[in-house]
């Protein structure tokens, strides 16, 4: 199916919509993680229709075949549940095979309508093997299959990517696969813009949002899972570290999910949050380090 000028200003009237509703939320005193969730369930349901227009063309033995044989799949912090209104929109196109041909046809024009309507997917079409091999070459790719969510398609093809993944990029090789996402947070703690800057980087500076995603990889890679409170039932964290965590977290989604080119500072001022509970503030890097530990010691 081919999409008019009308069907592309009709998307982005709606991505428009989705991102006014997420600021009026925002505003109205909702958390910084509610906000997140509402974007993310938003533009999950805006890609969704999109596929199902681009699929109105497709003759239904065809689109049997891609429900059996293909999946779209929610990475990294779009697999996690959490968008803030700029994000890009991780998606893997999961191809099982026997419907390769019309499945990359229509992830092709997915992809370009996706840009004109302004929705700025990272989007990329694999087999199994496929991701397996990357991940292995890729951490950050490999990082974001830890969030993997099931969006459409076939949910055995889905299970056998993440059994796949689990066995040969994350448990035959746990020790390399927590030192890759160590090690990339290290050039980012070294190397990163933030470690010049007065105003630190919400997202990449030491404490910010991607250190509390790297407990998440290391959590996985070493209990299975990778839940704050799911780790804490498994002894990886003790209460303590979780309700810090926690309290950190929504702070940093907060101001990303706000406005993500305006300082912090500003951002937690105007709700009243003061300048504390800002993860590179509050401990997070102890939190952190305890973290680590046991996931070593395991």
């Amino acid at each position: 199916m081919n999409f008019s000028s009308a069907d592309i200003s009709r998307y982005r009237q709606r991505l428009t919509e989705i991102r006014e509703s997420g600021r009026h939320l925002f505003q109205g005193g909702a958390p910084g993680i509610q906000t997140a969730t509402f974007l993310c369930q938003s533009l999950e349901g805006l890609i969704l229709d999109i596929w199902s227009d681009i699929l109105r063309g497709t003759s239904p033995e065809v689109v049997d075949q891609l429900l059996k044989h293909t999946a779209i799949v929610a990475i990294g912090g779009t697999g996690r549940g959490e968008l803030c209104p700029y994000s890009d929109i991780d998606l893997l196109f999961l191809d099982g095979g026997q419907a390769s041909p019309a499945f990359r046809e229509a992830q092709d024009r997915m992809t370009r309508t996706c840009w004109d309507a302004k929705l700025e997917p990272g989007a990329s079409c694999r087999t199994v093997p496929q991701c397996v091999e990357d991940a292995k070459h890729d951490p950050k790719f490999a990082s974001s299959l830890v969030e993997a969510r099931l969006l459409w398609g076939s949910r055995p093809l889905f299970e056998n990517l993440t059994k796949a993944f689990r066995k040969q990029v994350v448990q035959r090789r746990q020790r390399q696969f927590i030192e890759e996402c160590i090690k990339g947070r290290e050039s980012e703690w070294v190397n990163g813009r933030a470690i010049q800057e007065l105003e630190p980087d919400i997202k990449t500076a030491s404490g910010g949002l991607r250190d509390l995603h790297l407990i998440r990889w290391i959590g996985f890679a070493a209990h299975g899972v990778a839940d704050l409170d799911s780790l804490r039932l498994k002894g990886a964290l003790d209460r303590e570290d979780v309700l810090v965590l926690k309290q950190a977290w929504e702070p940093i989604v907060l101001a990303i999910a706000a406005a993500p080119s305006r300082p912090v500072g500003d951002l937690l001022a105007e709700r009243s949050l003061g300048a504390e509970p800002v993860a590179w503030r509050a401990g997070i890097p102890a939190a952190l380090a305890a973290g680590l530990e046991r996931a070593y010691r395991k």
